[in-house]
């Protein structure tokens, strides 16, 4: 380490990675949509948050929709992108920011992130039934910075409304008939530390020396979640005969067209996990600074280095990607530790750059932020602990992946992210590789600066001077929408 006159702030860490890292089911943008609209629901039948673990309404979904006069929701505009096309799990091909409101209604707000789970065909039907009878308004309000989700349910009994801010699941705000019944905004406070670091031996210090028992089990849970989510996903495409793009990777290999290695490898199932996600499959996976898809970014590119790297020193040992959690944790354990520590060196960076530009942009998330930590995080994997250079290499990982990702844009969910996950992990392995071979341009470039974490910054800094953009690719996605149906 570098010696500072800066004192690296106390980090719960334990508490970071609960807070950042959660498990979540479909698309997390409806989901908090929905979530919102429970909220707001719940609160009018007297059920606030601190009464979801004790108890949940008996209500059938008839009874529900009779008392449902009207559902308005207002989103900043990155939440209503996100969630205007992308299919909603459990739901039998529905899709949809407005399904997803509809939906609210019926779900369990304190089922958090996973509330989809609970639906079946019957709350289908009652939902399409709002939506039919236009009791279902949905506005996005371009001005709003940073996530945002405001909800009104209107009964023939009362008002209730609530708010969701700056996390997905972060309920803040509930009042019922005008009257407040619920106050939270707590959230993010470990979050403050995280902002002021400012070295990147200040990331390193804290997975080395700062990961307790707590958070190296929430990290581990993360990478074994999404890895098994990466073969349910493969099941459900090949047993529903259903093409996709992940299939069509390993398909280009078995024709001679692609290599099989860890970069084909990783491409394959990070796309098809998120295209699975994206369809709505019901499969549950460990979000990354509030992305589903940034969460899967995050552990699955770094698994498939992992595999390669024991492969090749273990040549006698039977290894795939189905049995490759197990077997290093069994055979590796000091593989399995520095894989963790990896992985938790992708969430810090994913973060702190999430905080830099807000948690939702006009720029793809799974390239410009967890992307720009697996590059770091694979050369942590690879480089030797005893490299003195490692600083200076991770670095240049981070600003080689800055050069070849920034310009990718977010243009809402849906299948096609899994091109551009697929895409971004591709160019974080190779940021990587070309790092630990020593690739330097010893000076700023663009965006990057010979500080890495200068280079963070700057990605946050462009990712807010997006708003114009993001108002088109909506106007865009609007219009192709409209113009689907009128067909």
């Amino acid at each position: 380490m570098q010696n500072s006159e800066l004192t690296l702030p106390v980090m719960d860490t334990a508490k970071f990675f609960d807070e950042n890292i959660k498990e979540s089911i479909g698309c997390t943008e409806p989901a908090a949509v929905a979530l919102a609209v429970a909220a707001a629901f719940n609160a009018l039948k007297g059920r606030l948050p601190d009464d979801y673990p004790g108890q949940s309404l008996d209500l059938s979904p008839q009874e529900v929709s009779q008392e449902i006069e009207q559902i308005t929701v207002r989103t900043d505009r990155d939440v209503f992108k996100n969630a205007l096309q992308v299919g909603i799990p459990h739901e039998c091909g529905g899709r949809g920011i407005s399904k997803a409101a509809a939906l609210g209604v019926f779900c369990n707000p304190g089922k958090g992130l996973e509330l989809f789970s609970d639906l079946d065909g019957e709350k289908s039907l009652e939902a399409a039934g709002l939506l039919k009878a236009g009791k279902v308004e949905i506005t996005p309000v371009y001005d709003w910075s940073g996530l945002r989700i405001e909800a009104e349910v209107k009964t023939r009994t009362g008002t209730g409304v609530a708010h969701v801010l700056n996390e997905h699941s972060n309920i803040t705000h509930i009042v019922v008939n005008g009257q407040t019944k619920f106050e939270n905004h707590g959230a993010e406070q470990s979050l403050e530390v995280l902002s002021k670091l400012h070295r990147l031996d200040d990331f390193i210090e804290i997975i080395e020396n700062g990961l307790g028992p707590q958070a190296v089990k929430t990290i581990e849970n993360a990478i074994i979640i999404d890895h098994k989510a990466s073969l349910i996903a493969e099941r459900r495409f090949i047993d529903l005969h259903q093409h996709s793009f992940g299939l069509s990777i390993r398909s280009f290999v078995r024709g001679g067209y692609l290599c099989e290695d860890s970069m084909v490898l990783a491409k394959e199932k990070v796309s098809l996990l998120v295209e699975a996600r994206m369809t709505g499959f019901d499969i549950k996976v460990a979000t990354c600074a509030g992305s589903g898809n940034m969460g899967v970014v995050a552990t699955l590119p770094v698994v498939a280095m992992a595999l390669y790297e024991f492969a090749k020193q273990h040549p006698d040992c039977d290894v795939n990607w189905e049995s490759v959690i197990a077997v290093i944790r069994e055979k590796a354990p000091e593989d399995w530790a520095k894989l963790v520590r990896a992985v938790g060196l992708v969430h810090l960076i994913a973060n702190y750059t999430s905080l830099c530009s807000g948690k939702l942009s006009a720029s793809c998330g799974c390239g410009t932020k967890a992307g720009v930590g697996v590059a770091a995080g694979i050369a942590y994997y690879l480089i030797p602990s005893d490299d003195r250079n490692r600083v200076s290499i991770l670095g240049e990982a981070i600003n080689v992946m800055a050069r070849g990702i920034i310009g990718m844009i977010c243009d809402g969910g849906k299948e096609g992210c899994a091109l551009k996950t697929a895409t971004a992990t591709g160019v974080a392995i190779e940021s990587a590789l070309f790092a630990c071979r020593g690739l330097s341009l010893s000076r700023s470039d663009g965006i990057a600066d010979m500080d890495a974490v200068v280079t963070l910054k700057n990605i946050g800094m462009l990712s807010n001077a997006t708003v114009d953009i993001d108002r088109k690719i909506l106007e865009l996605a609007r219009e192709g929408i409209a113009r689907r149906f009128a067909g």
